[in-house]
């Protein structure tokens, strides 16, 4: 509890960034994971590295669940999901933000089903450090390693 309103004061003083800025403004400049599946609730993992433009880099990784109809409940849950980016030397990665819900109902009025979403934002890492991406759904761990060219 103090840690949120701590946590809220500093971004108050303008000491910490905004989160929301930090999405709004962000701009994708590198795929470390192009979009695979994961499991029969996670259809799609992404992990993309951000450039700043007006907010701090940083790191987002994003599951998407499957198609369901429209009005029906989100397969995927911030309560149920976590994910961990893990350096090459076993530590993780902080996150910047509380996860995300997103919504894809771009096929809503054609087919009447939604696509639901997570993003997790996490503080920048060189992607030369990164190792991999562990993600625990209701309970069941996934491992994807993070292969990046070190020259890039």
């Amino acid at each position: 509890m103090i840690a949120r309103y701590l946590t809220v004061g500093l971004l108050t003083l303008g000491i910490l960034p905004d989160p929301s800025a930090q999405r709004a403004q962000a701009h994708p400049s590198q795929t470390l994971l192009a979009p695979a599946p994961l499991s029969d609730e996670i259809t799609a993992l992404s992990v993309t590295e951000y450039s700043g433009m007006g907010g701090p880099p940083g790191v987002q990784v994003a599951l998407q669940g499957p198609q369901v109809h429209d009005g029906a409940r989100n397969p995927l849950s911030v309560r149920t999901t976590q994910v961990w980016l893990v350096r090459k030397d076993g530590t993780t990665v902080g996150d910047l933000s509380h996860p995300m819900e997103t919504i894809d109902n771009a096929s809503v009025r054609d087919f009447g089903v939604v696509t639901y979403g997570l993003l997790f934002s996490f503080q920048p890492v060189p992607p030369q450090d990164l190792a991999g991406v562990v993600v625990s759904v209701n309970g069941k761990m996934y491992v994807r390693e993070i292969k990046v060219n070190p020259a890039s």
